[in-house]
């Protein structure tokens, strides 16, 4: 627990990490208005998100069928019937499904500092219900499994935040130290032949077994920044890339290797990988500065963005960069977060004001 009051642990001197920098600044009316902002996107996204997962992406049908300039350069995942298109494959929702679980952590914790008990009740059961529906329908199991991985880390924090967060830390750092030697023995267990994987899971396999392997050729400092999907791009690459029977992908990289811990050893070297250490370790001991009621929604976002980054795009898709940052200022504004006049109250419901020391005079 902070030795602090519920005022200073809370603070934005101590979630400056967070992106509170600009936020620390702004008034508390500000905050208000930006904070039930959030809140109304984030719910309207989320109800964009179950329809179009209920609906096969009708609204996106209609719009592309209606307007053809709106529709993308490639059309690899429309199924077309003339020049109508029929349907979308789901994988094209994976990135909103994503983007749902990233942020909606710091919602809920915007939700939970709500004073008034009935709209902070509904607001919870109604955004956990829909978004927990629409990932679920989803056919993106990563965010599947965060979702329910990060509902484990909240729960137990809730009685234990210090071993959850030293359990996050924990992992974070062995995510790093333990994924080369794990590739190759997933590989030479023959995991890429089980037949109880989904085929994408076991072309992950092949390709983190390929870019393990990579790695003692530039230990260091790595190939450099984005150089994996360059490697990939150039023609000969893909057609020297054998493919051994029973192998449901080519012996390559990829153009990512859908690991992000893994692909900092290929890319960026032993170097790299001690920095993201160090920065990621920053980062989630830092959550001890805050009052203990936050901690368990700090640390259910950090567990949801781990599995993120451990089994799904690449490190450097400009999108993915920019839902990490703003994740982290919607985490900010959700620990500065409280809609209403007046001081407000701590974890016991009463005034942080009352809670301040008495004046030396």
């Amino acid at each position: 627990a902070c030795s602090h009051t519920a005022t200073e642990c809370d603070s934005p001197r101590r979630w400056r990490w967070l992106g509170g920098s600009a936020i620390r600044t702004w008034h508390k009316q500000q905050i208000r208005v930006a904070g039930l902002a959030f809140l109304a996107g984030l719910i309207a996204g989320v109800a964009f998100v179950l329809f179009e997962v209920a609906t096969n992406q009708l609204l996106l049908r209609l719009l592309y069928n209606a307007f053809p300039i709106t529709r993308p350069d490639s059309l690899k995942a429309l199924v077309m019937h003339g020049d109508q298109i029929f349907s979308i494959k789901s994988s094209e929702l994976n990135r909103n499904v994503a983007v749902m679980l990233l942020l909606l952590w710091p919602a809920l914790l915007c939700f939970g500092r709500l004073r008034d008990k009935r709209w902070r009740l509904l607001g919870i059961v109604v955004l956990c219900l829909a978004a927990a529906t629409a990932i679920m329908l989803s056919k993106h199991d990563t965010s599947k499994v965060g979702l329910i991985f990060s509902a484990i880390a909240f729960l137990i924090a809730l009685l234990w935040p210090t071993a959850t967060r030293r359990a996050v830390w924990i992992t974070w750092c062995l995510a790093f130290v333990l994924i080369v030697p794990l590739s190759s023995l997933a590989l030479k267990a023959q995991l890429h032949e089980a037949e109880w994987l989904s085929s994408s899971a076991r072309a992950r396999i092949i390709l983190w077994a390929y870019t393990a392997e990579q790695i003692p050729a530039a230990p260091l400092f790595g190939i450099g920044l984005t150089s994996t999907r360059k490697l990939d791009m150039d023609p000969a690459t893909r057609l020297e890339a054998a493919k051994p029977e029973g192998y449901v992908y080519a012996w390559r990289a990829g153009t990512h290797a859908h690991n992000e811990f893994l692909q900092a050893w290929y890319e960026l070297g032993a170097v790299g990988v001690i920095l993201l250490i160090a920065a990621g370790s920053s980062v989630i001991g830092y959550v001890a500065h805050l009052s203990r009621p936050i901690q368990p929604f700090m640390l259910a976002h950090l567990t949801a963005f781990l599995v993120i980054t451990a089994f799904s795009w690449g490190m450097w898709q400009s999108w993915l960069m920019a839902v990490a940052g703003l994740a982290a200022i919607y985490a900010a504004l959700a620990v500065s977060f409280w809609p209403t006049e007046g001081p407000a109250p701590d974890e016991r419901g009463r005034s942080a004001a009352s809670l301040e020391p008495p004046s030396a005079a």
